[in-house]
């Protein structure tokens, strides 16, 4: 599986959404690793680079990694990422 390469600038460009259903926050792109947490259905979320297979999540002070096959979401429209 093919994942995006990092912008020339380094920077991870973040996606605004909102999460569909629970969502399981990992340390590393990887099964075995350590649980940091979870976001529950409705909660905003951003969404960065990808893993073979994970992405990047952060949302309300916590960040680390979710598997995509798991991850269902819905966009939010500019201007709304307001925390619920």
């Amino acid at each position: 599986m093919a994942t995006r390469a990092p912008s020339r600038s380094g920077a991870v460009r973040w996606r605004n959404v909102v999460a569909r259903n629970w969502v399981t926050v990992r340390a590393a792109p990887q099964h075995g690793s350590r649980l940091l947490g979870s976001f529950g259905p409705d909660t905003r979320i951003q969404l960065g680079e990808s893993r073979a297979g994970w992405v990047r999540i952060r949302s309300r002070g916590l960040s680390g990694w979710a598997h995509q096959a798991r991850l269902s979401t819905r966009t939010v429209r500019a201007g709304t990422l307001a925390q619920r």
